[in-house]
């Protein structure tokens, strides 16, 4: 059998100055008191140290700094009973920086006793800062976390209040963080005043992902009731199903008090309008009622025409207010329906058992009284010239009527299938009190008017009209 013989000494020698040499670790040796025997190239690059400027110095006066004297004497006191260490601290560089470095200290010994010392140290600088920038980052989000002015929380898909700040706490009448956590561990119970709005707010989480001013009344710990504005998503997704939320909760129950407040008041507003518009609608139809004995008693014709044609005005404002008083907003008209119902008004008054057939092309347009009365009185007009002039020895009377809007203008269409104007009319100078109310309340509303004769009798009546 052959039996390889050891490597020479010289050769073993070769292998461990290279090893020595060439590491990329920073290595010293030292002697059994901690003196510099050598160091590598690695070393001598940390610390900025030539090996000749160091040789037989004590390891500890050359990189361990006043703060840093105390620990370094330690470990070499270690090394010097025979011991091994490791460690993370900080050394200085030869120009007195500090440097983060691992070290491992380890004796070298020959027949039990310590001939000499070893040590390793690699530069962690990066990490370190890493680590604390990281540790800062996490005293910021905790300070941040805990000292927001609003309520901050994580809670679990099953009803579990994971993790509260001092906000939330206070929000919900509790004295800690730690009393809210340790309490609050079936949220559908405990904290919703409904519960099923627990439900609810899990099933549109799952279908979002996230919900964003979500209103639920929640109960305090005392029992009383308030108002919270939730902001929430899901942060994470467990294995079993469930998930993790986190959130924001900021109280609203003042805001909440002063809307329900607002709305009941403006519901009593909206009562008290509709009940002036209806005793105002009421007081014309007794005008108008009067105006309706005076014709019965009156046998004069022109006296008669004139109580007929005042009553009908009359008669127009007041559907103006049984508009706004019957109408959900009390505010405005819809002036199609209003033209609608007016010119259907004026047909069952003027018909005369005569059919009269009415078109209509309508878009749905608001307007306030201050328009929508004199507007009303324009149509009004133009509907009773119509059946007063227009269809004399006209078998088949009809009538035409379009309201559209184009940005702040509104125009306003009526013709009928009349005998027409008379050509050498001056509408603008006619005496007619019929007249002069047309042009007169188009002008009031910033509006022009315009007739021709197309095959009877066409007029256009363009308003200023801006968004309201």
């Amino acid at each position: 059998m052959n039996h390889k013989k050891p490597p020479h000494d010289d050769v073993s020698d070769a292998f461990l100055d290279s090893i020595f040499s060439n590491s990329p670790e920073a290595i010293v040796m030292l002697d059994h008191k901690n003196r510099v025997i050598r160091t590598n190239r690695e070393f001598d690059l940390l610390f900025g140290f030539s090996e000749s400027e160091i040789v037989g110095e004590h390891i500890d006066t050359l990189i361990a700094g006043k703060k840093e004297q105390e620990e370094a004497g330690g470990y070499s006191k270690m090394a010097e009973r025979g011991e091994r260490f490791s460690a993370e601290s900080v050394r200085r560089r030869k120009d007195g920086s500090p440097v983060d470095v691992s070290i491992m200290g380890a004796p070298v010994t020959k027949d039990g006793e310590v001939i000499g010392i070893y040590g390793i140290y690699r530069d962690i600088s990066e990490r370190k800062e890493m680590e604390r920038k990281l540790a800062a980052s996490e005293a910021n989000y905790r300070e941040l976390f805990e000292n927001a002015p609003i309520g901050i929380f994580q809670s679990s898909s099953d009803g579990r209040l994971l993790r509260a700040n001092k906000a939330t706490a206070d929000v919900l009448g509790y004295a800690s963080p730690e009393e809210i956590c340790s309490y609050l561990n079936d949220l559908s119970r405990q904290l919703y005043y409904r519960e099923e709005k627990r439900g609810e707010l899990l099933r549109d989480l799952k279908e979002h992902g996230f919900l964003q001013n979500y209103e639920i009344e929640a109960v305090k710990k005392d029992g009383t009731i308030l108002w919270l504005n939730i902001n929430c998503r899901i942060s994470r997704r467990l294995e079993d199903g469930t998930f993790v939320i986190d959130g924001f909760m900021s109280d609203k129950t003042v805001l909440k008090q002063a809307e329900q407040q607002i709305r009941k008041s403006l519901v009593e507003k909206e009562v008290l309008l509709q009940e002036v518009h209806h005793r105002v609608k009421n007081n014309m139809q007794i005008v108008s009622s009067l105006l309706n004995l005076e014709l019965l008693g009156s046998e004069d014709e022109v006296i008669r025409e004139m109580i007929f044609v005042i009553q009908k005005r009359i008669q127009t404002m007041a559907l103006v207010h049984e508009k706004l008083y019957s109408s959900e907003n009390v505010a405005s008209v819809e002036l199609g329906d209003y033209i609608r119902d007016l010119t259907m008004q004026i047909i069952d008054v003027m018909a005369d058992g005569v059919a009269i057939e009415a078109d209509f092309e309508l878009e749905t347009i608001h307007a306030g009284i201050d328009f929508a009365v004199p507007f009303g009185l324009v149509v009004n007009e133009l509907v009773m010239n119509a059946y007063k002039h227009a269809f004399k020895g006209i078998t088949e009377p009809r009538i035409f009527i379009k309201l559209e809007r184009d940005r702040d203008r509104l125009s306003l269409f009526l013709k009928d299938n009349g005998i027409g104007l008379p050509e050498d009319m001056v509408y603008e100078e006619s005496k007619t009190l019929g007249m002069k109310l047309i042009y007169s309340l188009a002008a009031q509303l910033d509006g022009s008017v315009q007739f021709r004769n197309d095959h009877g009798t066409r007029c256009r009546v363009v308003f200023s009209f801006p968004s309201q």
